[in-house]
């Protein structure tokens, strides 16, 4: 036997034994019923067509028995995608199902087993972990249900706006006097003002700059905000009873203005 040729019977043989092996995957996952879709259909494909394209008819058996194999790996992927979307569908179902058998305790139980603190006792100190019970228990007295709406002022230094550096006292005394003859303009023709409708404006900048102006008009009493906690909603009114104060914050950045922006523009085109 030549040379040329005892290495031509070598490459076909490495040929057959990686058919071999494409089927013994295939026939492995399709008894063991595990995930079909660990082994990349595609690239086994490409294998057996660079194969079959150097070796032709002489392994043309085992390319069709490979091929096969293939087909019902995909078949075995199709079962498998049903059967999990089932599965995802009857979960939440099952769940519930089985909280309803649950009493307290197995859950409460359960519940700890899973449960993955974000801060672990050696991490805080002895105050902390009173100030956390002390909160608690205060946040345990408050009512369930919340009516009515609450008077809510601002206080603000000229102090504070000149550390800053966002005004200067007289800039802040001239814009402050136009701002306040715009609010008590406003609410000589309205009873309240929407809150966002008073203060945004066509830049972040003077958006903020009025938000300012109108906290210290709260503080210095020229006006109120009622705060409706079940809508969220905030209005500018006339400055009623002096009540309890209560602090009131209110997060404010680029992006937010963005949104309320966007919001402000479609309530008026759907107005």
């Amino acid at each position: 036997m030549s040379i040329r040729r005892e290495l031509k019977l070598r490459e076909w043989r490495e040929a057959v034994r990686e058919f071999e092996r494409i089927i013994s995957l295939i026939e492995d996952i399709l008894k063991k019923r595990v995930d079909p879709f660990t082994v990349d259909i595609s690239e086994l494909l490409e294998k057996m067509r660079l194969l079959l394209e150097k070796y032709g008819d002489e392994v043309l058996l085992m390319d069709m028995e490979a091929l096969s194999r293939i087909v019902d790996l995909i078949k075995e992927q199709e079962e498998w995608v049903q059967n999990e979307s089932l599965v995802l569908g009857m979960g939440p179902l099952f769940a519930l199902a089985r909280l309803r058998q649950m009493s307290l305790e197995e859950i409460a139980e359960k519940f700890c087993e899973v449960w993955n603190p974000i801060a672990y006792r050696d991490q805080m100190m002895v105050s902390t972990v009173l100030r956390a019970l002390d909160y608690l228990d205060a946040v345990r007295r408050l009512p369930k249900t919340l009516t009515g709406v609450e008077s809510v002022d601002f206080r603000l230094s000229e102090e504070t706006l000149s550390n800053l550096g966002l005004l200067s006292e007289e800039a802040f005394r001239e814009k402050l006097s136009e701002f306040s003859r715009k609010v008590e303009r406003l609410l000589g023709e309205e009873s309240s003002i929407d809150y966002w409708d008073l203060v945004l404006d066509d830049t972040f900048e003077k958006s903020l700059e009025n938000m300012i102006l109108l906290s210290y008009l709260c503080s210095r009493g020229e006006v109120s905000l009622k705060v409706n906690p079940l809508t969220d909603e905030i209005k500018v009114v006339k400055p009623g009873s002096r009540g309890d104060r209560f602090s009131l914050a209110l997060p404010f950045n680029y992006n937010i203005w963005v949104r309320r922006i966007a919001e402000k523009k479609k309530n008026r085109r759907e107005g």
